[in-house]
């Protein structure tokens, strides 16, 4: 996972999100029909919200803690 962190000006958003779907689907992860890499945020939220067995996780401080990251 290091090497989807680390600066490069070759390598897109989408490229990056799909190497790390990637990693993640080794682990076992497998996406519902539907969601895939770079569909915009609303199209991604529509689909899990009618996917069975999917919970909504919320958490107050997501925002600061990602500023934290982009700032460092």
């Amino acid at each position: 996972l290091e090497q989807l962190t680390r600066p490069d000006p070759e390598t897109d958003a989408q490229a990056r999100l799909r190497g790390l779907l990637a990693v993640l689907t080794s682990t076992g992860l497998a996406l519902p029909a539907g969601l895939s890499p770079g569909e915009s945020a609303d199209r991604l939220r529509s689909v899990a919200a009618a996917q069975r067995q999917v919970d909504r996780v919320e958490w107050a401080g997501w925002r600061d803690a990602v500023r934290v990251e982009l700032d460092a």
